[in-house]
């Protein structure tokens, strides 16, 4: 995984990088509202990002053992990260990176917002991603 970074800009155009390079191994995401509409902060690229998260007002852990909520790719990519590590746990199969891309994918909330933003056009859902997943 890989945040997509937070300039608000198109990295198809200007590159972000490591979220920007052509792998099929990275994982590039966006960042998205509770209104399910990318922030106007977050990177974005019909080439370069794969799939949007929730990315705003996150609870996180910040330094001296506290918590807080914040907000931006970095988060989104949090949450992606411990989805495709419960999907991992829950099955004994053996998941390859490009086997976790495409199964996010296959499983996120396709959104015609993102239509000329996401290479997926898609956004993850915890309860679609759930739905989908056979052990």
């Amino acid at each position: 995984m890989a945040a997509a970074g937070n300039e608000g800009r198109n990295t198809d155009r200007v590159g972000y990088y490591p979220a920007g390079y052509p792998l099929s191994n990275i994982i590039s995401v966006a960042a998205m509202d509770s209104r399910k509409r990318l922030l106007a902060t977050s990177n974005y690229g019909l080439k370069s990002v794969d799939i949007v998260a929730p990315g705003k007002n996150v609870l996180s852990s910040l330094p001296g053992g506290r918590y807080g909520y914040m907000t931006g790719t970095s988060q989104a990519t949090a949450w992606v990260s411990g989805l495709a590590a419960s999907l991992m746990i829950q099955s004994d199969k053996t998941w390859k990176p490009e086997d976790i891309k495409k199964f996010l994918e296959k499983s996120a909330v396709k959104d015609r917002q993102l239509s000329k933003k996401i290479r997926s056009q898609a956004r993850i859902s915890s309860l679609q991603a759930a739905m989908t997943f056979t052990p």
